[in-house]
């Protein structure tokens, strides 16, 4: 890092540096660094990426790499740099490698990138291609796992946000991929990153550096950094006495905080305390941070109901999106009791009703044809909700054609998401995998956040339409149920 024949370029925070030394030192095969937003993370992955590559590059163009782990040498390896998209991969992380390999004179001069490197890094010996590659990706489960990767930095693992809600559970499900293939091809050798200002109490990172942390395994890394602990002038405000103090919210005790950053602690403690002091905080933590274990258990059902079961009555609920949001209607049952005679419901149909290609919104009719449908298929339909966004011509719609109809909100309390939770972690609801809808609502549950205790909702740039809907209505079954004395075979308009 010092010389620069290397990596050297004189700007390299001191902090990041002992970081680097401590880390090499340790040589793990794991790192997870949950550290404030601007604290030189990045940085610091940035340089054990080119460091690694300069460790294993002579071994890959003399082929004793592929030798010590019985590898026939046709295949490229690979360090990927994994972010919520490529793009945002390719203009921070991999930027960040690029502009340290161009300043290396010792890379120039033994293996020089191959041409463009805007995109991918392809390492050079006389000018012939070695098959060591850097490459920047997003956040698809797909994209690095059919390939040998020796070393993968995910970036901000804690924020995988996308368009339908991905966070957390997705750079779980890529860091376990990933890593059984790298102990199947390098037999525990490697190095995998996991890199994240935290999100929220229990977020992927969050949870690996504490099971790190308590581990003891000295091939694991983790630490925990603010950003006045690596950042050189705000560690100087604090030496020269420039600071305020603030209760540190999980112990109590005063902490000194730089001034610099006083506004934005007077302004969001909370979010002041997560971004620059790399704490999570109680008002924003997953819903359900074991979703993935119990939606497993209740994955039971073959696929949607195909044939009413006349005994049984049915509650639909829909929330409505016209525009901006999908529009999710789901359809469910008390299917049966448990020996301590607990209801158990059962999803029958979910479905997500398009936009009309004409005018890009949902149409009313649309989910108005879908229950009425449902009914006439012989399902006996004890009562359609829906949530408050422009539902009361919809309603008055169905009433007229028979249907008992009732507003109900799930945003208004946590108390939809609760019963849901229950019948979930009690296995006393069943639903079927391989549709669209439900495949959805696997994300939408898994990514769903508690805020300050009183309102689930999703992610920025997520969504929760069918885990809405889902809730909605099993919820409606369960209090019906409560309503007429434990009966279900009550009077269907």
């Amino acid at each position: 890092m010092d010389d620069p024949q290397y990596l050297g370029n004189g700007s390299r925070w001191p902090e990041i540096r002992a970081e680097a030394i401590r880390i090499v030192e340790r040589n793990p095969t794991e790192i997870a660094l949950a550290w404030g937003t601007g604290s030189g993370k990045t940085a610091l992955g940035a340089d054990l990426f080119c460091y690694y590559a300069h460790r294993i590059l002579p071994g890959i163009a003399s082929g004793s790499f592929f030798r010590k782990y019985t590898l026939r040498g046709d295949k490229p390896v690979f360090f990927f740099c994994l972010a919520t998209r490529t793009q945002q991969a390719r203009d921070n992380f991999f930027a960040e490698v690029c502009g340290r390999l161009q300043r290396s004179a010792w890379f120039e001069e033994h293996f020089p990138p191959d041409r463009d490197i805007r995109r991918r890094i392809i390492f050079t010996r006389d000018k012939e291609r070695l098959p060591l590659i850097i490459e920047p990706q997003g956040s698809s489960e797909r994209g690095p796992l059919a390939y040998d990767c020796y070393c993968c930095a995910i970036d901000e693992a804690g924020w995988f946000v996308e368009s339908e809600g991905k966070v957390g559970d997705l750079a779980e499900n890529l860091y376990h991929r990933i890593r059984s293939r790298m102990i199947s091809r390098f037999l525990g050798d490697g190095i995998l990153m996991n890199l994240s200002a935290p999100r929220y109490m229990d977020d992927f990172v969050q949870r690996r550096v504490r099971e790190i942390e308590e581990s003891g395994d000295e091939r694991l890394y983790a630490s925990r950094k603010a950003i006045w602990e690596t950042h050189p002038q705000l560690m100087a405000q604090l030496e020269a006495g420039e600071w305020f103090e603030a209760p540190h919210p999980e112990t109590g005790r005063l902490t000194r905080i730089p001034v610099s950053l006083q506004a934005a602690f007077q302004s969001n403690p909370d979010m002041s305390w997560r971004d620059f002091g790399a704490l999570p905080v109680s008002t924003l933590m997953a819903f359900d941070p074991k979703a993935v274990d119990f939606l497993r258990n209740c994955a039971t059902l073959p696929g949607p109901s195909d044939e009413p079961d006349q005994s049984a009555v049915h509650y639909v609920h829909a929330d409505i999106g016209l525009s901006q949001d999908a529009c999710a209607v789901v359809m469910v049952h008390v299917c049966g009791f448990t020996a301590d005679d607990e209801p158990v419901v059962a999803v029958d149909r979910a479905e997500v009703v398009p936009r009309r290609p004409d005018t890009g919104e949902v149409e009313l009719e649309d989910v108005k044809r879908l229950v009425l449908g449902w009914r006439d298929e012989g399902y006996r339909i004890a009562q359609a909700s829906f949530d408050w966004f422009q539902s009361a011509d919809l309603r008055q719609r169905l009433e007229r054609m028979g249907v008992r109809t009732k507003r109900v909100s799930v945003d208004a309390s946590t108390e939809a998401y609760d019963r849901l939770k229950v019948l979930l972690h009690e296995s006393r609801f069943a639903y079927f995998r391989g549709t669209s809808a439900t495949e959805r609502f696997e994300r939408e549950y898994r990514s769903l956040e508690l805020v300050r205790g009183v309102k689930v909702d999703h992610p920025p740039g997520g969504s929760k339409d069918v885990a809405d809907a889902i809730a909605g209505a099993a919820s409606e079954a369960v209090k019906a149920l409560g309503a007429s004395n434990g009966h279900i075979g009550f009077e269907v308009l």
